[in-house]
């Protein structure tokens, strides 16, 4: 007798092995691992798209707002290259102010940085002109500029002066939510709109300052005279400087050329994280599978949870959680009672109307301070269970 035979149990019913059992393990790993393949070539495709679509989105100079989206400034500056006004950008208070000479237009869009004194040395250097582009509140506090903004409609504003860009561009659009210029010390204002101008001039440290709030970025461009007028005041002269600083840091000075903190593709950053997080998450991900219930090995009866619930706050001189249980359980079985909300404000005023105690008592009962003792706490137990007892009277 073989020892295999030796150690069988007598009786016992050996089960068959199919003989394609050992084949069965590798089926399944190899049916597990297939969805990988599509996995992947859709995060490919996401990949993709994501970085194409930031970056059609976003085609040219991104760190100067020409783009071809429609709100970058792609379309005006094609307008005044072809008329042979050459553009610069700069994002830089030191290498501005290199570049200014008195054949300069300096441009500072919206969303340019809101350094003290960047404006004054922008004019100190001595430009040709410096064109404020819907300039922001905030920068125009900043910078001590004496003007104000309005908020105007959005609809169609005629020139109502006699400047001669304005006279020939005509009639202008300003999107919902524009704003105006309101400044009593402007040498020049056109364009009424509001309380204020879309177009002014005033007087900072002897020199001018021209506020434009006209919008020509690409979407807006094309309607009534807003590229005629954008070309006329940005157009002056044979070279623009464009002075996009949102990226300089606040304390940055004519003299600190260094790195900026984010760059123009910290987007695109953000984007390739995500997806590598994404990736981990798939990679390392598990499914746990359907929730199994099972039976407690012992059924503890109720009054023994709370006795061991109160040894526990007790133990810790937890009286506040403990009060707030207390109050918690009288408030929703008194609501229940009188068939009302558990709102301490609604129950107590309920409550005043059917035992006759004062407001202000029961809201110190039942929504008060935290006991400062036991005696306190024990005291509160017995006036919330004489107060469910006065409720559930007739």
């Amino acid at each position: 007798m073989s020892p295999t035979a030796q150690t069988q149990m007598p009786g016992a019913a050996t089960a068959p092995v199919p003989a394609d059992q050992p084949e069965s393990a590798p089926r399944g790993r190899r049916r597990g691992w297939w969805w990988w393949i599509p996995a992947t070539a859709v995060l490919l495709v996401v990949t993709l798209a994501f970085m194409v679509g930031l970056g059609s989105g976003r085609i040219g100079d991104t760190q100067s707002g020409f783009t071809t989206d429609a709100d970058g400034f792609s379309a005006i500056r094609a307008l005044l290259e072809d008329e042979g006004v050459t553009i610069e950008t700069t994002t830089r208070l030191a290498p501005t102010l290199d570049r200014i000479d008195p054949d300069t237009t300096v441009v500072i869009p919206r969303r340019a940085a809101r350094n003290p004194d960047q404006l004054a040395q922008v004019l100190a250097a001595g430009p040709g002109r410096v064109v404020l582009v819907n300039a922001r509140r905030s920068y125009l506090e900043v910078q001590s500029v004496p003007a104000e903004l309005d908020q105007v409609p959005g609809a169609v504003y005629q020139a109502g002066c006699p400047d001669p860009a304005a006279g020939r561009a005509g009639s202008i659009a300003v999107n919902q939510g524009g704003t105006a210029v309101v400044a009593e010390t402007a040498t020049m204002v056109c364009y009424p709109a509001g309380e204020g101008h879309l177009y002014a001039v005033v007087p900072m440290g002897g020199h001018e300052v021209h506020l434009l709030n006209v919008p020509f970025d690409n979407q807006t461009l094309a309607r009534e005279g807003n590229a005629s007028l954008a070309m006329q005041v940005l157009g002056q002269h044979n070279k623009i400087i464009w002075y996009d600083a949102r990226f300089e840091s606040t304390g940055t000075t004519a003299g600190d050329d260094g790195p900026t903190l984010l760059g123009p593709t910290w987007l695109h950053a953000v984007g390739l994280a995500l997806i590598a997080l994404v990736t981990c998450a798939i990679w390392r991900g598990r499914r746990l599978g359907p929730i199994i219930t099972e039976q407690l090995p012992v059924v503890i009866p109720a009054a023994e949870t709370v006795e061991g619930h109160g040894r526990l706050y007790a133990r810790i001189g937890a009286r506040e959680h403990a009060a707030q249980q207390l109050r918690a359980a009288a408030r929703r079985r008194m609501a229940r009672l009188l068939g009302n909300h558990d709102d301490p404000e609604v129950l107590a005023q309920a409550l005043a109307d059917r035992t006759g105690h004062s407001y202000a008592q029961l809201r110190q009962w039942l929504d008060g301070p935290p006991p400062r003792n036991d005696d306190e706490l024990v005291s509160l137990k017995r006036q919330l269970d004489a107060l469910e007892q006065e409720a559930r009277q007739p």
